[in-house]
């Protein structure tokens, strides 16, 4: 990666405020005032570093509630992701970066999904090291579950943001949590 002085990153968003026409930056007369960097290194700079529309905070660390809240807007909107990160998490800036959040939490749903489907099949479990870690998965997800109904509940009070429905299946919970209640009570004996 090329190095960037603060000074020539002043020097660039200058250069970019100063050079625009019809809205349209011209990147050729931009890395003519920038003489030694060249018109890539000048537009990936500002396109990914200084675009001033751009938070600080883009590579924010991903909890819980937003995977919870991702899975849920997708559930509602589908793959409507520009409306999604507008809505929802304006604090991201690539829509790219929100499909692969979605991506890699549906690969390791389905890892879920097939720890509980095996719980369900067997009584006499013997679980490798990954089936363990991913159960904990689970019940940090269920002692979780509480808190973040009450947060995505209260994030849309008093909001203009249509708020997307839950499907929740309480009952399912349920029977998740006293079979993964039951599991770990026996791994502890």
């Amino acid at each position: 990666m090329i190095h960037w002085t603060d000074e020539e990153k002043q020097q660039l968003l200058q250069a970019v405020s100063q050079n625009k026409l019809n809205n349209r930056i011209q990147w050729k007369i931009v890395q003519n005032i920038l003489n030694n960097k060249s018109y890539n290194q000048c537009r990936t700079m500002y396109s990914v570093m200084l675009k001033p529309d751009m938070t600080k905070n883009v590579n924010f660390k991903w909890s819980f509630k937003n995977y919870a809240m991702l899975l849920v807007c997708v559930l509602e909107y589908g793959t409507k992701w520009i409306f999604i990160q507008k809505n929802y998490f304006p604090n991201t800036t690539a829509i790219n970066a929100l499909k692969k959040k979605f991506m890699k939490s549906q690969n390791v749903l389905q890892k879920l999904i097939d720890v509980l489907k095996m719980i369900n099949r067997l009584q006499d479990i013997q679980l490798s090291s990954q089936d363990i870690a991913l159960l904990q998965i689970v019940i940090i997800f269920l002692s979780y579950r509480a808190s973040v109904c009450n947060w995505y509940n209260m994030r849309f009070l008093d909001s203009t943001t249509p708020k997307p429905v839950i499907p929740v299946e309480l009952e399912k919970y349920r029977q998740v949590s006293w079979k993964v209640m039951k599991w770990k009570q026996s791994q502890l004996t």
